[in-house]
């Protein structure tokens, strides 16, 4: 146990040393790398701004109160909340993990699946803490919903796409995002 903080200071080091500069010490004004942000090309977005939804946004977080605001970058697990407490914390989104399941029952079928997000979706809409905005529902599902027995496994997106085979992915869509009905 003692060699741990030792081991881990190393380690410090060896970072610090890979991260210095090569030149051999202080840099000196002629050495230093020079960045030039107005070179950069400039993004257009790829759709045109809307001014009737970014109004509805701007009203939306004027209304909200600083603990919604904080609440819609937080993601809780369904291992660590219930549906009930979203009635009195306001969070953003709720994330069915890979090693979370309804109940904890790792064979939980997929309507319990869907039940749940139900209820986490009612509780976000209902309650004091409810900014009128609904709760987002992500799933650690890159390979399909491999946590429900039976459910259709696909390689990592990566791996898709490295096929490059575009028909592939249209006819692998429906079995993907079909997983949870």
């Amino acid at each position: 146990m003692t060699r741990r903080p030792v081991q881990l200071a190393g380690y410090c080091v060896c970072a610090a040393l890979i991260a210095a500069p090569t030149s051999g010490g202080t840099a000196e004004p002629g050495n230093q790398a020079l960045v030039h942000p107005q070179r950069w090309p400039k993004l257009r977005p790829p759709l045109a701004r809307d001014a009737q939804l970014e109004a509805r946004i701007d009203f939306l977080l004027a209304h909200l109160t600083s603990e919604q605001q904080v609440g819609q970058l937080i993601q809780a697990d369904i291992g660590s909340i219930a549906p009930d407490d979203l009635r009195h914390i306001p969070l953003g989104s709720i994330l069915n993990g890979g090693n979370s399941s309804p109940r904890g029952d790792k064979l939980a079928a997929p309507s319990e699946w869907l039940a749940l997000a139900d209820r986490f979706y009612d509780a976000s809409m209902t309650g004091p803490s409810s900014a009128g905005m609904p709760v987002l529902w992500g799933t650690d599902a890159v390979h399909g919903h491999n946590n429900i027995p039976g459910a259709t496994l696909f390689p990592h997106n990566i791996g898709l796409g490295a096929a490059r085979d575009p028909q592939l992915i249209r006819r692998i869509e429906p079995l993907f995002t079909g997983a949870m009905r």
